[in-house]
């Protein structure tokens, strides 16, 4: 069977503080922390989030019309594409007019995802980056202190560090 081809939010995305909602089973990106909707929600297996827009997940082909605590809906049960784990539903169709914003948007069962921390965003590189060049500097460095306090004013380039201020080259390559 092999691995699925996995889809990603854009950049930009995840450029914010948001969490990533990742499967369970297999850690497959499913949605950002940013889209969740409502956490006030109930599934099969207990809490859930209702979200705008879910990503590496496939549908089972057959509708259900489902009894729910809002009322009657048409649903489609949504699994994860690379494990094949129940995650949630999506609603289709709301017989109710006052629920018909949940067409189109998605549950997800707390139970069969959990959430990393969003370690790509620029601040958590920079920051992972600062301790591992801390890490690898050796006690025969050329290197001072101050110097070192001084790096939160480089940016991360190809091939080594750049001085946001000066735009000069630092000697120092990682």
């Amino acid at each position: 069977m092999g691995l699925q081809y996995t889809n990603f939010f854009e950049n930009k995305d995840y450029e914010t503080d948001t969490q990533i909602i990742i499967c369970k089973e297999c850690s497959s990106h499913l949605c950002l922390s940013s889209l969740i909707i409502s956490d006030s929600f109930s599934g099969s297996s207990g809490p859930a989030y209702l979200v705008d827009k879910l990503i590496n997940f496939t549908t089972e082909d057959n509708l259900e019309e489902t009894q729910m605590k809002t009322g009657i809906y048409l649903i489609k049960k949504v699994k994860c594409h690379q494990c094949l784990n129940i995650l949630g539903w999506t609603y289709k169709r709301s017989y109710n007019y006052r629920e018909s914003y949940k067409e189109g948007k998605f549950v997800i069962e707390k139970a069969y995802i959990k959430t990393i921390d969003n370690n790509s965003s620029t601040k958590n590189l920079m920051e992972s980056a600062r301790k591992n060049y801390r890490r690898r500097l050796s006690s025969n460095s050329t290197i001072n202190s101050c110097e070192l306090d001084d790096f939160k004013d480089f940016k991360y380039m190809r091939g080594g560090l750049k001085d946001v201020k000066e735009d000069e080259k630092v000697l120092v390559e990682l």
